[in-house]
């Protein structure tokens, strides 16, 4: 698939970071260049046996910085102040609160993506007219905010069901 796909962790309606470890134990096996991996812990590529492959992109941002600078400037922060807030918002590399999956495709992929949604309690969403996420667990449900009650929404239990839901939504 050539969109992005992200999944995402909520606690009491706000983003929440997991252990990199969890992620790491899932993905790095079929790392595709460790030594890259190592020098940016922000991007990672995967290739599996049966032809599954992505690229994939982690952030972990200190939500503080991020609300200072949008604070200091009225909104929205400037494009040309983009870089040094993001530089400066970098938080704790132990913890993920945010992955994005791009040019993605195949069964293996999207069991570990499963994997990592069932395991942190995260959602897996991607862009739609109409939003949708998936869920590996009912709790994941309570946690989320309000921004997040009008979305469709369905219950997976393994990657073919991710699959599916993104084939048709």
């Amino acid at each position: 698939m050539s969109f992005d796909i992200w999944l995402d962790c909520y606690r009491k309606g706000k983003p929440s970071p997991f252990k990199r470890e969890v992620f790491e134990a899932i993905f790095l096996r079929f790392c595709s260049n460790p030594e890259s991996y190592t020098k940016n812990p922000n991007f990672m590529q995967v290739q599996y046996r049966d032809g599954s492959q992505a690229d994939i992109y982690m952030s972990n941002l200190n939500d503080e910085v991020l609300a200072e600078a949008r604070k200091k400037a009225g909104g929205l922060i400037p494009p040309e102040e983009v870089d040094d807030v993001l530089e400066r918002a970098k938080g704790d590399p132990a913890f993920i609160q945010h992955v994005g999956f791009n040019h993605c495709g195949g069964a293996a992929l999207f069991q570990g993506m499963y994997e990592l949604a069932h395991r942190t309690g995260s959602i897996i969403h991607w862009p739609d007219d109409d939003p949708m996420f998936v869920y590996a667990d009912e709790t994941v449900l309570k946690e989320l905010s309000s921004d997040f009650e009008e979305w469709r929404k369905r219950l997976v239990r393994s990657g073919a069901d991710i699959i599916n839901a993104i084939e048709t939504s």
